[in-house]
């Protein structure tokens, strides 16, 4: 009788070790979905128009991306790359969105914020300070 209860308690815990291996086997082996992971891809400085070196990122509010770099300001709208050049070539070290939306450009000795054209082209609108 003392064997057989010793029997079952050990069938117990083999039966508990066994479903517990296979439930964490088949938790591993299930399917990676992205939940929860974000959404990130690097591009290569030879798959956009620009400068490898950014210095400076912003996003209006249609979720447009705007890049400042050593070439000028690189546009990003998800599928297609746009390439402003600054006056006299110079860096765009600062983009900021203002609280109306418009993306405002500080450049090398330039500052200003973006417009669209009649054609609907994007266009630098130069701000002094006098």
């Amino acid at each position: 009788m003392i064997f057989i209860n010793i029997g079952k308690v050990y069938m117990k815990k083999i039966i508990i070790i066994f479903c517990l291996i296979s439930n964490a086997y088949f938790v591993y082996t299930q399917e990676y979905k992205e939940l929860g992971s974000p959404f990130i891809h690097n591009y290569l400085p030879e798959e956009y128009p620009g400068f490898p070196q950014i210095w400076s990122i912003t996003q209006d509010n249609t979720g447009i991306m705007y890049y400042g770099n050593n070439n000028g300001l690189t546009i990003y709208n998800g599928t297609d790359w746009q390439l402003i050049p600054m006056p006299n070539s110079s860096v765009v070290y600062t983009l900021v969105k203002g609280t109306d939306g418009r993306i405002f450009i500080g450049a090398q000795s330039e500052f200003g914020y973006l417009a669209f054209d009649s054609k609907g082209a994007y266009q630098k609108i130069k701000l002094r300070l006098e």
